[in-house]
């Protein structure tokens, strides 16, 4: 199973609330962003997602996906992660790994959305603006969501 990497709006990038990123704005973005280019893979099905190969450094090029009201990519490196960051900022979305962390401009996990630095709570406990209330119960992970919501917790 690989692990992957999603520009997201939403505060977790499973939940079904949230605000999404839609076709038609991602389509737009590919044509404003000469980065992103034709892809050869496909999928099919019901809203078939988009594919887009998205150009690294290095001159390689790695496969990025959106469905669904957000952009994935499987497996990301350092590189991918870095030339992600300006797409999902430009999208005023962050970059997010399947466990909830959030990744910063270097690749790197940071404790929060750069962009948002400064808005942490001045009392402890308290939650920033937002984030999820203090007593909302911590995310672990894409697992962790599906059972909560197996068992009826959100």
């Amino acid at each position: 199973m690989s692990y992957d990497i999603h520009i997201t709006r939403k505060q977790f990038w499973a939940d079904e609330e949230g605000e999404a990123i839609s076709r038609e704005e991602w389509l737009a973005h590919v044509a404003a962003s000469p980065d992103l280019t034709e892809s050869e893979a496909k999928m099919f099905g019901e809203d078939p997602p988009i594919a887009r190969d998205i150009c690294l450094p290095d001159g390689s090029t790695e496969t990025v996906w959106w469905r669904r009201g957000d952009i994935r990519a499987y497996g990301p490196t350092t590189e991918l992660l870095v030339a992600l960051y300006p797409h999902a900022r430009t999208l005023g979305a962050k970059l997010q790994g399947d466990d909830g962390e959030m990744y910063g401009p270097d690749g790197q996990v940071v404790e929060r959305d750069p962009e948002r630095q400064g808005l942490e709570p001045a009392v402890p406990g308290a939650s920033a603006p937002g984030s999820a209330p203090a007593d909302e119960k911590p995310r672990h992970g894409w697992l962790a969501a599906l059972l909560g919501r197996l068992k009826g917790e959100r």
